[in-house]
């Protein structure tokens, strides 16, 4: 067979090969409403990448999306954008506005508001994470959700493809 060929044959099994592991462990998500506001806004086009959380834990910080079956009083919800506050076995508290891991204050310089409302005392479950979103006035997290499992965390935001101007990792 003629070493052009061979090589166009390799460069295609190549390419199918990185198109496969694209499209299994990388996914695009929307952000909808502005429950992570400031860092991300209504309409955000976000890539999700799937594989750190197979071979390691969230982390405290990350950007995570998870799956949800909660009704609105419009929609169902499937996909949910929100932070790691605190993660398996951590104690959560919520009490003057200010949040509390582990009884340490902790640096939230991406929140909207310098208030977190609605008092609150939690150790986080095994396997489970404390989720909250930027926008602490109008987010649906794990104040009234509770911890999130683990298998249902879908993948960590890793990169904004949209809107242009902001395009970019996601830190």
């Amino acid at each position: 067979m003629d070493k052009g060929i061979m090589d166009l044959i390799k460069n295609l099994i190549v390419a199918g090969i990185i198109a496969l592991i694209i499209s299994v462990f990388i996914k695009p998500t929307l952000v909808k409403g502005n429950s992570m506001y400031p860092s991300f806004h209504n309409n955000d086009y976000l890539l999700i990448n799937k594989i750190p959380y197979i071979l390691m834990e969230p982390n405290r910080g990350d950007v995570v999306i998870f799956k949800t079956s909660i009704m609105t009083s419009t929609v169902k919800v499937n996909n949910l954008v929100k932070r790691v506050i605190g993660v398996g076995g951590d104690l959560v508290e919520i009490k003057d506005g200010k949040i509390y891991v582990n009884g340490e204050k902790i640096k939230e310089s991406y929140i909207n508001d310098k208030y977190t409302n609605r008092d609150l005392r939690i150790r986080v479950p095994k396997d489970s994470f404390f989720v909250m979103g930027d926008n602490r006035e109008i987010s649906l997290d794990s104040r009234k959700l509770g911890p999130i499992k683990k298998d249902h965390i879908r993948g960590k935001a890793f990169f904004r493809i949209y809107p242009f101007n902001k395009l970019g990792m996601i830190k």
